[in-house]
């Protein structure tokens, strides 16, 4: 729980058993490259058989590109990653003369348990890890009149802005809806948004998204 991205808790819940028939475990992946005859077309791999790609996705062998899973762990292994991927190829593909780098910082991630979990951008301590100098402001899900309406109260929203510019670095955010939330925190960040973007931005209200709001406007 220190590592989360949101806050440390001083009095964790005592542990809990849980019986169950079967337990499945994944413990990493490995690529399925074999029998596509990459060593004939040229293209190149590493050592584990990953398909080895630039920063324009282009392989070893001009106008052939990669995507996806298949170019490996040191990219985002996610299915929107993935959509991502497909269009920056094909942007390249078809205008070589514009051809496009792909961004790998600002890609949101979702833990669809029960409450959710949305991600995107830098935590407080890679922030600082950067060199930032930050600020923070956490919002409880609890103080939504949307939240006490649907029954949904637990979870909070973090903000992580650089100090000074207020630039909005990362966002973080655990309750109901969560992976649909972060999607306007997505935006604010590769749009180079400040947190009083975020709260000059009128809110539906009762909204949850509202909580991104009041999370911005106490950085104000």
């Amino acid at each position: 729980i220190g590592a989360s991205p949101f806050v440390e808790v001083a009095n964790p819940p005592a542990p809990r058993t849980l019986e169950a028939d079967a337990v499945c475990v994944t413990v990493g992946r490995v690529p399925h490259t074999d029998g596509l005859g990459l060593d004939a077309a040229g293209v190149k791999v590493d050592a584990r058989g990953w398909i080895e790609a630039d920063d324009f996705l282009e392989t070893s062998v001009p106008g052939v590109y990669a995507i996806g899973d298949v170019i490996g762990p040191r990219r985002i292994m996610l299915a929107h990653m993935a959509v991502a991927e497909a269009h920056t190829a094909v942007h390249n593909i078809l205008h070589p003369e514009d051809r496009k780098a792909q961004r790998y910082d600002v890609v949101p991630s979702a833990i669809f348990t029960a409450p959710e979990i949305g991600d995107v951008g830098l935590s407080e301590a890679q922030a600082k890890q950067q060199g930032f100098a930050v600020k923070t402001s956490v919002f409880q899900f609890r103080e939504l009149g949307k939240a006490q309406a649907m029954g949904e109260l637990a979870g909070l929203f973090k903000l992580v802005v650089e100090e000074g510019s207020g630039k909005l670095l990362g966002a973080h955010i655990a309750g109901a809806h969560a992976s649909d939330l972060i999607a306007e925190a997505t935006l604010a960040i590769q749009r180079g948004c400040t947190a009083r973007d975020l709260f000059e931005t009128i809110h539906a209200h009762p909204t949850l998204s509202e909580g991104l709001y009041e999370a911005a406007g106490s950085l104000v």
